[in-house]
């Protein structure tokens, strides 16, 4: 993001004559410019505002917060005049001016001090008196412009209200600048070249952020629960004669504001506005801003829930912002006696074109005069860790100041003060014990409270079992003996478990990394039962072996470990140590467990190949029973190999896909079963039965265990009937006379799908039926077909009513239904001629 302000030289190349020519091509350049500064003013108005601003050869290049880039640059350089000796070339344009302000508020140029201040000087504080009316306000502050005449930098007096020179030369066409006052805008001008020499400047304001819309007052609790307005309580006084206290002197009725603030929550809309550049403010309804947001305290709410991925990770809420409230001891009729005990207050700002945005009279601020006092108190800290001692001292954020000293006692497990280091309110302690620091305070009423009558504060420091983290332990899933790994430790590690009284601990925490794994598209949890941990010398039993090669092993059960990554800790225990002194644990263990998936089972090579045509498979039903009872069957192993069924039944079930069709039965249903594999299939032509596709899924699940994802072959499978095609291998048949014509049962064969043979009718177990086309119908004797057995000779005639004239060609069918409900059928042409 561009900070600050950079101005872009102009350079023209031109010839000795043709002034004018030169002169109308930078004015349409210049007019170009405007005409960008318009777009950019449309873009602005629209609600636009500019996400960064990078400058450019020739100009600048502005993103707006819809992602979309404008570049507004100079024009390019003039052409050489046609006329006269040409001119030599103009040197190139120095380097843009880059604007800024200062650490001691002054307007720096390229980063020297112009000795101008970029914001008004604050007047003395006046006695006190009674109180008058609101003062006007004060001038607001104008960021540096180019003089219109002398081509130099000029920045604006608040005192004298006149624009002052610096002497520094500008000679830009295009520059932007920062906004005394108001950290929300960037100024963006374009000087113009008029015909008399001098320049007319136009200028755009450039919003770096978007508007606040709204803001409330809202508290957030320990659960995370939010309401609407807020209640905090600061802590004040006045001194009643003059006090000297730790390097500090006050002035007799001097007020006295205690060290601590309070904190409020604020939801402030859009959600995804840059609060950090605003300057938020509290207000009272008659425009009294006793207290003020700390600058710097703004920072986004935390909590666990409920946007919490684990225990204690805290993320933001959207939208709501944390802020400290302390008094605005600055502020203008700022006195005690004007300050209620307690008032209604609202959040103030202003949006980049200086519109007041204010929420409503629900910060509610107490304002406590009691002067508290402090009382004896402990505390833990870590040792080698510098620790803020008024982090540690209850109730110090409601005095004014303290001061430490330390005040060791004899007593047993105190430390030496060789072991402590005290400056200020900062403590560090060599090793663990306690420490008694004396705590002398300023109370907000000005009273010192001394050495002698000052509570003590009692530190005890604890040791800190250091996190080693030893890496990531990786096995696939699989049985033992397989199914043990180990991760190696560090020698510091080794060390202790070499000297008596170390252990590993027996209870380590172990968890999926991922809050939410998901298992064949379930939730699934980790299983404290699925991994255990044992620390294992690797040199044990080694012959010759002369020191112990420690590591952790870890022993995982197939039947419920989940093939996901795992987090482990584990303590490495100090028999010798305190909990008083907090060295009960030596070292904190973190590793990662890898578990990957099991890769003992493919379907790949399983599938008979002779069944199948890509994932479509052939299956010929089983018929089983009698009459009503009867049905198809066929168990799905059949379709593998037989060692599929023989070594990994016991983890293979069988499924469907679901929903079902409207209509259909499931094969898994009257009688079928998922875990053995037999399916019952209805026969033809019940929807879904025999010679109806349907989508089987093999699932081989390791170890039966849920944790661990499925090994699934899906095929597309077909129940068929055993028989297949009807074939007619006889002729064509002709009727000449009232004789008829003959078809032989032996004309007839239909396929023996499962035997690959062919059969005769009367050896397949089918019922037969003839049907005729129209002209069968009408010409054909169809009753003395109806009882063919398909063993006999049929004899076929004439129909007697029929009169012959012209020869007729009639097509008779056969349908053989067979016991799996399918249809097999063959056609026979049947001439009837005119008789003679």
């Amino acid at each position: 993001m561009f900070f600050g302000a950079l101005a872009l030289s102009t350079v023209t190349y031109v010839g000795c004559k043709d002034y004018d020519d030169d002169i109308d091509n930078l004015q349409t350049q210049i007019d170009a410019n405007k005409a960008s500064i318009a777009d950019l003013q449309k873009f602005v108005n629209e609600g636009k505002w500019v996400k960064s601003v990078e400058d450019v050869a020739g100009g600048f290049k502005i993103t707006f917060d819809d992602g979309k880039s404008y570049s507004i640059v100079n024009g390019t350089n003039g052409t050489n005049g046609k006329d006269g000796v040409d001119g030599t070339n103009g040197t190139d344009g120095k380097n843009g001016t880059k604007v800024t302000i200062g650490a001691n508020n002054n307007w720096f140029f390229d980063g020297i001090d112009s000795g101008q201040s970029a914001v008004g000087p604050k007047g003395d504080k006046g006695d006190d008196g009674k109180d008058g009316e609101n003062g006007k306000d004060g001038v607001n502050g104008k960021s540096p412009r180019i003089s219109a005449t002398t081509g130099c930098w000029e920045v604006y007096n608040t005192e004298t209200g006149a624009w002052e020179s610096t002497d520094i030369v500008a000679n830009a066409t295009i520059y932007i600048t920062e906004v005394a006052g108001n950290p929300l805008i960037w100024e963006l001008h374009v000087r113009e070249l008029k015909s008399d020499g001098t320049y007319a400047e136009s200028s755009v304001t450039l919003p770096k952020a978007g508007s606040i819309v709204s803001m409330d007052a809202v508290s957030v609790d320990a659960n995370a629960k939010l309401t609407l307005g807020s209640t905090i309580t600061l802590f004040c006084g006045k001194t009643t004669a003059k006090v000297d206290f730790n390097g500090h002197k006050y002035a007799e009725n001097e007020v006295l504001v205690a060290s601590g603030s309070s904190k409020i929550q604020a939801l402030i809309n859009p959600a995804d506005v840059n609060v950090q550049l605003y300057n938020i403010g509290l207000t009272d309804s008659k425009d009294n801003q006793f207290f003020q947001i700390l600058k710097g305290s703004i920072q986004e709410n935390m909590t666990e829930k409920p946007l919490s991925r684990a225990a204690g990770d805290k993320t933001a809420n959207k939208g709501v912002y944390d802020m400290n409230v302390t008094f605005n001891k600055d502020a203008d009729n700022f006195d005690l006696a004007n300050i209620p005990a307690k008032g209604s207050y609202a959040l103030t700002t202003r949006d980049p074109f200086g519109n007041e945005i204010i929420s409503k009279y629900d910060v509610t601020i107490n304002v406590d005069q009691s002067a508290p006092t402090l009382s004896n108190a402990t505390a833990e800290a870590i040792i080698n860790t510098a620790c803020d001692l008024n982090a540690l001292m209850p109730g110090t954020d409601k005095v004014v100041d303290c001061k430490y000293s330390l005040a060791l006692t004899s007593d047993p497990g105190e430390l030496k003060a060789e072991n402590i280091t005290l400056s200020g309110s900062t403590i560090t302690a060599k090793s663990a014990g306690t420490a008694t620091i004396k705590v002398e305070y300023l109370k907000t009423n000005g009273e010192v409270v001394k050495e002698a009558a000052a509570p003590t504060l009692k530190i005890t420091f604890k040791y800190y079992a250091d996190p080693v983290v030893l890496g990531t332990m990786k096995w696939t899933v699989n049985a033992a003996p397989s199914n043990t790994a180990d991760i190696a430790l560090t020698d510091e590690v080794k060390a202790l478990f070499n000297q008596t009284g170390y252990s590993l601990d027996a209870n380590p925490t172990i968890g999926f990394k991922n809050d939410v794994v998901k298992v064949n598209g379930a939730d699934v949890t980790y299983d404290s039962q699925s991994i255990t941990l044992a620390l294992v010398d690797k040199n044990a039993g080694v012959s010759g072996a002369t020191t112990k090669d420690w590591v952790i092993r870890a022993t995982f059960k197939p039947e419920s470990v989940c093939a996901t990554t795992h987090t482990v800790s584990v303590n490495v225990n100090n028999a010798n140590g305190s909990s008083a002194l907090g060295n009960e644990v030596a070292k904190v263990l973190n590793f990662e467990i890898v578990v990957n998936p099991f890769e003992g089972f493919k379907w790949d090579g399983r599938r008979l190949a002779g069944y199948f045509d890509g994932n479509k498979g052939t299956a010929t039903g089983v018929i089983s029973g009698t009459g009503v009872n009867q049905k198809v069957t066929y168990n799905l192993y059949g379709l593998y190999s037989a060692e599929t069924k023989s070594d990994a039944a016991s983890y293979i079930k069988f499924d469907e896909e679901t929903p079902l069709p409207e209509g259909f039965t499931s094969w898994f249903a009257n009688g079928g079963s998922k875990t053995t594999g037999d399916i019952v299939v209805a026969k033809a032509p019940a929807k879904g039965g025999v010679g109806v596709a349907r989508t089987i899924k093999a699932i081989y699940s390791p170890f039966n265990n849920s944790r661990l994802e499925n090994i699934t072959d899906e095929i597309s499978l077909t129940v068929v009937s055993g028989l297949g095609t009807l074939k007619y291998s006889g002729a064509s048949k002709e009727i000449k006379n009232e004789s008829g014509t003959t078809i032989e049962a032996k004309e007839f064969k239909i396929a023996d799908v499962a035997n690959g043979r062919d059969l005769a009718l009367k050896d397949a177990k089918v019922t037969l039926v003839w049907t005729g086309d129209k002209n069968a119908q009408d010409y054909l004797d169809m009753s003395t077909l109806a009882s063919w057995d398909g063993q006999s000779t049929l004899t076929v005639k004439k129909k007697t009513s029929a009169q012959i004239v012209t020869a007729q060609t009639c097509k008779l069918t056969l349908t053989a239904t067979d016991e799996w409900g399918v249809t097999h059928a063959a056609t026979v042409t049947v001439v009837v001629n005119k008789f003679e």
